[in-house]
């Protein structure tokens, strides 16, 4: 009985062993899967950038503050209800002599409930400069949440290139730490065999070394690209995306004053500075408002009383009913209103200058990205023809070397220069795109179709 029971048991030990092996054979593959880089496209991150990122929001919400604005100062024009309650204590009651009586005319308890609708008639302007403020800051809105979306797909840009040039740049450090690797096991062997000094091997062995930490750093900012294009696109950091190749697309001529004309005419943040322009002269308008008398139309329903109920008295009528047209006019206020209207003058001046000194910005920015996108095809170029003499390099030294007729200074040296022009090459094709990137930002557009003819660029 006892050698069953363990018999048993065995079998039960067995069969939980083989369920939990297949249970963690097929959670496995989609723990991979879950780890695993989630592929990308780059309309797919400017669209997620423009839905998901914190900027978008920010935008969207001053906008509906402006609008919020708008409403409440439109909402000044219309006549407004009020009430109030009031109670004052005398120190006497206050008589007067009738006929040699003493007739009352205010007990020493007096409340008051008044019921008040008032309307502006006249306000010199005020109200109508502040609803036409409250318009521009609507305008102003909406441009902000333009320019939001520009930068943000900016960014996007800037983002998914930087993760694929921090691939690209993995990619060469690994290869170049593998090429030093097999180098130093070739050095080891020469130098075993008595055909090369113990110092060439130690240089190689640093030289291994260094590559080694470079292949750490790159790594590092692969995974550093990566946490911020996800966190850019409002996503957790932890997220990993795999973007795909964008292909170079061939340039046509680009004329400056050309792309500086449609610059002028198409930046929102010209149309952010106009409307700042026309919001000083505005405020000018509402500062010369105070000279002018204001006027306003009130209706009254009082209701008095002795006592807190304010259902009257013996004395006076309980009820009361009155309509008045208030007119007030400042006429001394030592030079404030004065003061005032320069101000809201030296703000137009001030106004006007951001105008210009944002379209002299604008014609800048055009030129400065005209330039760096025209120097990075050409460092695109240079950098290709660069790496296929520097790969013939490396293969006729370490051909050179294998039959000792190269030193290993030689050797290391060809491998830094091509491992150099490498990264130089994936640089510039990325600057490429951020400099096309950057250009449609300049010329205020999400991007910059027209550089395109429809051909790709061979690797």
């Amino acid at each position: 009985m006892h050698r069953r029971g363990c018999r048993r048991l065995a079998i039960r030990l067995a069969v939980l062993l083989a369920v939990s092996a297949c249970l963690v054979a097929g959670q496995c593959p989609v723990a991979a899967a879950d780890d695993a880089p989630l592929p990308l496209t780059l309309q797919e991150c400017v669209a997620r950038t423009v839905a998901g990122n914190h900027q978008a929001f920010i935008a969207a919400s001053r906008r509906e503050q402006a609008a919020r604005e708008l409403a409440a100062v439109r909402a000044d024009r219309l006549p407004r209800l009020s009430a109030d309650y009031s109670w004052t204590r005398l120190d006497d009651e206050q008589t007067t002599d009738v006929l040699g009586y003493d007739v009352i005319l205010a007990r020493k308890d007096n409340y008051a409930a008044h019921l008040r609708l008032r309307q502006p008639v006249f306000t010199g302007f005020y109200l109508r400069s502040a609803a036409r403020l409250a318009e521009l800051g609507l305008d102003q809105g909406r441009v902000g949440e333009e320019l939001a979306r520009l930068d943000l797909t900016y960014r996007a840009h800037a983002g998914y290139f930087a993760v694929l040039e921090a691939e690209r740049l993995l990619a060469v450090a690994d290869d170049a730490e593998a090429s030093l690797t097999a180098h130093c096991r070739d050095a080891r062997r020469f130098h075993e065999e008595g055909l090369i000094p113990y110092h060439d091997l130690l240089q190689a062995q640093v030289e291994e070394a260094a590559a080694a930490a470079d292949a750490r750093a790159a790594r590092r900012e692969l995974t550093i690209a990566r946490s911020r294009l996800a966190l850019l696109m409002g996503e957790p950091r932890e997220r990993v995306y795999r973007p795909v190749e964008v292909p170079l697309a061939d340039s046509v001529a680009l004329d400056l004053d050309g792309l500086i004309a449609a610059a002028l005419a198409g930046r929102p943040e010209l149309q952010a500075a106009n409307y700042r322009l026309e919001a000083a002269r505005e405020l000018v308008r509402q500062a010369r408002s105070a000279w002018y008398p204001q006027v306003h139309l009130e209706a009254v329903h009082e209701r008095i009383g002795a006592h807190p109920d304010v259902a009257g008295d013996d004395i006076r009528n309980p009820y009361q009913t009155s309509i008045s047209l208030l007119a007030s006019w400042e006429l001394w206020d030592w030079q404030a209103r004065s003061n005032r209207e320069r101000r809201a003058t030296a703000a137009v001046e001030e106004a006007r200058r951001r105008l210009l000194q944002t379209e002299d910005e604008i014609r800048l920015a055009v030129q400065e990205h005209l330039l760096a996108y025209r120097d990075a095809r050409a460092d695109i170029e240079t950098a290709r023809i660069a790496e296929r003499r520097g790969c013939e390099q490396v293969r006729i030294v370490e051909a050179r070397y294998r039959e000792q007729m190269s030193t290993t200074t030689e050797v290391l040296d060809a491998r830094a220069l091509l491992t150099a022009t490498r990264a130089r090459r994936c640089r510039a094709r990325y600057a490429c795109h951020l400099a096309r990137a950057g250009l449609a930002r300049a010329l205020g557009r999400p991007d910059f179709g027209p550089v395109t003819t429809g051909g790709t660029e061979d690797e």
